[in-house]
């Protein structure tokens, strides 16, 4: 049985663009909810086959609070209210004892529904191939050292760059906007490598946090103690240590998810981070939604790596290299993104993305020109590996700052962040 037959759909023979086409926002409000689940285990079916491993089966069940998903073993498990409501669910106690639920809007829940599938689907490949290690970060004890470990770090990157591409391939076909490309931007500009690996930085007072971060991870890994760790080696692997006594006590298990990090947790999944945390998950924020399509939109942060590379080493048709320091947030991606293809959302930036400043000059969605500014200038941050979403499990959405204005929607980002212009 070939690995794409394992998990037959009723997408089997549609082309590649008309699959993931199913997850604009027209195509997906028509679809059942069978319909949409069967969409997901073929993106699946296709992408495992394309790293040559078996499949994920993809189900569903019904999630606490901003979480999009998990993975584990051979299961990509979506959020039930996610994919049938566009909702995430939250339960809780009144004041007087009273069972109660809220309710919150996702932001572009199909698309965000194919970066989980893609985000966790990595994970499950990055499991096959034997690329997770043990010593994992959860969100809940440290989400930015979370975001930036190097497993999270690949899959947000690659659920990014590949949804990005189908967003792009959608509109490009149809001749419109999909209603909900706003709201998708925003979402992945709130989950920023970047802002987290500046934030962790400085939290631990220490410019190679990422470096540091996979050192305390390999030698644990290795059952290596170093000789007079610095400072911020041993908060990091103090804070581990708590964080396993943790799971010893609670008798939790992990899984690689994806959470909207909103607060929430998610057990390996993929949670929005507004405030949400998701157990060993992928975090995602629920930021409020942009400008509507066609109208001038603030510029945003996307992906992962300064110049747009993805840990796959591949491109997307987003960004382009980079100019300027990753790290620092100047000069941003003229377009190269995670899998090697050039999309007509961007072109050479100038000026500091981070503070805002220096647009895309470049290619617009529809493959245009704009003459909103020109190349970008300054050294590309050298070093970072990953494309952005971390390898193990959630999806992660952090803040990311300075925001730039264009005439269209500029989403240039370091640190693995996508560049999107429209």
């Amino acid at each position: 049985m070939a690995k794409g037959d394992r998990y037959p759909t009723m997408y089997a023979n549609v082309s590649q663009q008309q699959l993931t086409a199913l997850f604009s926002t027209e195509q997906w409000n028509s679809l059942s909810f069978s319909q949409r689940m069967a969409a997901c285990q073929e993106v699946e079916n296709r992408y495992a086959a394309e790293h040559n491993v078996e499949p994920c089966r993809v189900t569903h069940e019904q999630m606490e609070g901003a979480c999009y998903g998990w993975q584990n073993g051979n299961t990509i498990c979506l959020n039930t209210s996610l994919v049938r409501d566009g909702q995430f669910v939250t339960h809780y106690d009144g004041e007087n004892g009273e069972k109660c639920e809220a309710r919150t809007n996702a932001l572009a829940p199909s698309w965000n529904t194919l970066d989980t599938v893609y985000h966790e689907g990595t994970h499950g490949v990055q499991q096959s191939q034997g690329r997770i290690p043990s010593t994992y970060v959860d969100p809940d004890f440290d989400g930015d050292l979370y975001r930036i470990q190097g497993v999270e770090k690949e899959a947000y990157a690659v659920g990014q760059a590949r949804t990005l591409q189908a967003l792009s391939d959608y509109e490009k076909a149809a001749g419109k906007l999909d209603a909900s490309r706003n709201d998708y931007l925003t979402s992945v500009k709130d989950d920023s490598f970047r802002a987290a690996l500046a934030d962790a930085a400085y939290r631990y007072n220490d410019p190679n946090i990422e470096r540091t971060l996979q050192s305390v991870i390999e030698d644990r890994e290795k059952g290596v103690v170093p000789e007079n760790p610095s400072k911020s080696y041993q908060a990091i692997d103090s804070m581990l240590d708590r964080q396993y006594a943790s799971y010893l006590q609670n008798g939790q298990n992990r899984q690689n998810g994806q959470t909207a990090q909103n607060g929430q947790t998610a057990q390996n999944s993929q949670t929005a981070q507004s405030g949400q945390t998701a157990q060993n998950g992928q975090a995602q924020s629920e930021a409020a939604p942009a400008a509507q399509a066609g109208e001038a939109q603030s510029e945003a942060g996307l992906g992962e790596d300064a110049d747009g590379r993805l840990a796959s080493g591949e491109q997307t048709s987003y960004d382009g290299p980079s100019a300027g320091s990753e790290y620092s947030g100047t000069g941003m991606d003229d377009g190269r993104e995670a899998f090697g293809e050039q999309t007509p959302f961007d072109g050479p930036s100038t000026g500091s993305e981070y503070g805002g400043t220096g647009m895309d000059d470049g290619r617009e969605a529809f493959g245009g020109q704009t003459s909103y500014d020109g190349p970008s200038t300054g050294s590309e941050y050298g070093g970072s590996v990953d494309d952005g979403r971390g390898a193990f499990d959630d999806h992660s959405q952090g803040s990311d700052s300075g925001a730039s204005q264009d005439s269209g929607a500029d989403f240039s980002s370091d640190g693995g962040d996508m560049s999107m212009d429209d």
